[in-house]
């Protein structure tokens, strides 16, 4: 009787050891639970660099276009109305100088309503030039108005030093996962790219 109680002990000690062993070596779900921890902020680095480097392109790509554009005031061709400026005066010589610059930005910048054109013009040189800083937003932090940025818009001419300003209210920057690069009240991301240059001889 004795014996027999002391077998099933013996029995019931190693089934619970056996069970124990296993439920040590058994690794269902530990993968699950650490792709779990290390999935977010995985996704998050990811996405947040994707962010990043959408900004950046953004930025350079506006810099390039007002390069491309300054062409024109540099030699003199938008001063004289030649080409695409033919027979053009006012605000529409000044937008079409603004849709010179929209045609070599990306085009999922909504030119119409997120770019401003700023020109600045002096007859100094570069060294003892006094361009005050140029105005993208109005005082309640919003775009200016295509009419208030040509307002003191001036190309100048022949050996003026001449700063052309773009103004891009970056919708997509306030929306961005992870990483929220919004400093306008619309939650716009405004950019803004300059380039200065001497005006040549014409």
């Amino acid at each position: 009787m004795l014996g027999s109680e002391a077998s099933k002990t013996r029995s019931l000690g190693q089934w619970l050891g056996s069970k124990t062993r296993r439920a040590a070596r058994d690794e269902d779900g530990a993968t699950a639970v650490e792709f779990g921890l290390v999935i977010v902020p995985f996704l998050m680095f990811l996405i947040g660099s994707m962010s990043v480097c959408l900004y950046y392109f953004t930025s350079t790509s506006i810099e390039e276009a007002v390069w491309k554009a300054s062409r024109d005031m540099r030699t003199g061709q938008f001063q004289q109305g030649l080409g695409p400026y033919a027979s053009l005066t006012g605000n529409a010589l000044k937008a079409a100088f603004k849709q010179t610059l929209c045609n070599n930005m990306p085009t999922f910048i909504d030119c119409t309503a997120s770019v401003r054109v700023l020109v600045q013009s002096t007859t100094t040189d570069f060294r003892s030039a006094s361009i005050v800083a140029p105005q993208c937003v109005d005082n309640t932090g919003a775009l200016v108005t295509d009419t208030a940025a040509y307002t003191n818009f001036s190309a100048g001419g022949t050996g003026a030093t001449v700063l052309i300003t773009a103004c891009v209210a970056w919708q997509f920057g306030g929306h961005l996962t992870f990483l929220s690069l919004g400093n306008m009240p619309d939650g716009s991301r405004l950019i803004q790219a300059s380039f200065a240059l001497n005006v040549e001889p014409y």
